[in-house]
């Protein structure tokens, strides 16, 4: 579901559900079983059909399979792309950051790409040590800061009116984890008109099914 700016819902006769920015996070349904439908164009004899949820799992193994091998190709291919990047460097002083690997007909292209991930502040001292006046090109320094949990009201009473100053305040709304357990307990209480907003409201919010298959 691609995002939404957020907005006030009008509960007129006509109206459009908004979403705020941000992931949304939906409990588990309560759980139901059903015959799974015939794939289409098969026989109708109890021999003779495939069910669609067989074939759903059958091509997902496939799949699981072929990745798994795929995984174990490339890493030889990632292997042989390494040692000729440094043969390229310590034999002909030449700095690549991409190798072509060729095949028959086609290439495989292996790119050694800038990202990396984060270290912790203990290695600043080594790598200075190492790099010496280069760490500054070599290396960049991040701070991020974490409000800790219960701390906003705390913050808010020292900084006073400053609060807005140093703070964007961004409001919203998202059914909570019991929406559909109280909805479909409360659901027979509603108006047709408040039933309508209400259902219009899940399907603007709530998150897609997922298919999950059995490892």
């Amino acid at each position: 579901m691609a995002k939404k700016e957020k907005a006030t819902i009008d509960l007129g006769a006509t109206f459009d559900v908004k979403l705020a920015n941000g992931k949304k996070s939906k409990d588990k349904a309560d759980q139901l079983t059903i015959d799974s439908p015939v794939l289409s164009g098969t026989g109708k004899t109890a021999s003779a059909k495939i069910l669609v949820v067989d074939k759903c799992i059958e091509i997902a193994q496939a799949i699981e399979n072929l990745e798994a091998e795929q995984s174990i190709y490339e890493a030889q291919l990632i292997e042989e792309a390494g040692k000729a990047k440094l043969n390229a460097a310590d034999e002909d002083d030449n700095f690549v950051k991409t190798v072509n690997v060729a095949g028959t007909n086609l290439k495989i292209q292996i790119q050694f790409r800038d990202a990396y991930s984060k270290m912790d502040m203990g290695m600043k001292a080594p790598l200075t040590q190492i790099f010496g006046d280069k760490f500054p090109i070599m290396f960049t320094e991040e701070t991020n800061y974490n409000l800790r949990d219960g701390k906003i009201n705390e913050l808010k009473a020292v900084l006073g009116d400053r609060f807005d100053t140093f703070f964007d305040t961004d409001s919203s709304i998202k059914p909570t984890k019991d929406f559909q357990q109280t909805f479909f307990t409360l659901r027979k209480s509603f108006k047709p008109d408040q039933l309508a907003v209400v259902e219009k409201v899940k399907t603007a919010t709530q998150s897609k099914p997922a298919v999950k298959y059995p490892k």
